[in-house]
């Protein structure tokens, strides 16, 4: 369920190359290059991990990254890559089924993935970027090998953890002491955040964008806003958010917006920015002191 507001694509999965006689993608021989295709969260995440670094997108505009299928040009940059640094956990399937276990690094293998039921099987979460202390891990652990492949260095990468470090601690003292501790969502895109704040998270539909909330589902959902005296039912930033205002109507809520950081919306916004953006919604939103 993505609305046409959500037109620009970013990146959760990033393909390193480095000129080898002949130029790569953006760079004209230059020196090294980054493809990038998926959540936006992670193209800022390369951003500060190695800044300057020429980079280009494998998602066309107005693509929904989960749905991103690789064409024969995009396969022969796979190729050509000197490795592939993605999102696991079924994010984007058509680029998993290219990867090279023994050449490419999956993020999530630095972030202790959470694993979920989804459409009756257990499977990992990939949204781990909305977790900014194993935000942090990730970027020890990508720009390590960065620095290996002599795309960064380390003090700009401990830089970069250290940022996400001090975002996990405003958000674990400002959600510390809070009315209520669940909350109420669309899609079932926050459990990273709930899981490091000790927060809990009922989502109408599941993990994937395009699942539909069932009727048993969605009464469920009313009834427990209801008995925990909710205020508040989140939207995605960007959303359509029809059935949010369908169980705001059902159960008398507010509705407000969280970001899951997938996309793109204002080229000046930062990682952090968005973040504590959400962070103020969930404060006001559990009545936090």
């Amino acid at each position: 369920m993505r609305t046409s507001l959500i037109k620009k694509a970013a990146a959760g999965v990033v393909l390193l190359t480095l000129s080898q006689g002949c130029a790569s993608a953006g760079t004209d021989g230059a020196g090294p290059s980054v493809l990038l295709a998926g959540s936006w969260a992670v193209q800022t995440l390369l951003d500060d991990l190695a800044p300057g670094t020429p980079s280009a997108t494998l998602v066309p505009p107005g693509v929904e990254p989960h749905d991103l299928e690789l064409t024969a040009d995009d396969l022969a940059r796979i190729e050509e890559a000197l490795a592939v640094v993605y999102v696991g956990g079924g994010f984007q399937p058509s680029l998993e089924r290219t990867i090279d276990a023994e050449r490419d690094l999956d993020v999530l293998a630095f972030a202790q993935p959470l694993l979920r039921e989804h459409d009756d099987a257990e499977a990992i979460d990939p949204h781990v970027w909305l977790d900014p202390g194993r935000w942090a891990q990730v970027a020890r652990g990508t720009g390590g090998d960065l620095v290996a492949r002599g795309l960064t260095d380390t003090e700009t990468v401990e830089r970069a953890a250290r940022t996400l470090e001090a975002l996990d601690a405003s958000f674990e003292a400002g959600l510390a002491s809070c009315a209520r501790r669940t909350i109420f969502t669309e899609h079932d895109a926050f459990a990273y955040l709930a899981d490091r704040y000790d927060l809990e998270q009922v989502a109408l539909t599941g993990i994937s964008p395009e699942a539909e909330a069932t009727a048993p589902r969605f009464q469920a959902v009313a009834d427990r806003a209801r008995a925990e005296a909710a205020t508040t039912v989140f939207t995605e930033r960007g959303g359509e958010g029809r059935l949010a205002r369908t169980l705001a109507g059902e159960a008398g809520l507010e509705v407000a917006e969280l970001d899951p950081l997938e996309f793109a919306f204002d080229p000046e916004e930062t990682y952090a920015q968005r973040m504590r953006a959400n962070l103020t919604a969930l404060r006001s939103a559990l009545e936090c002191a």
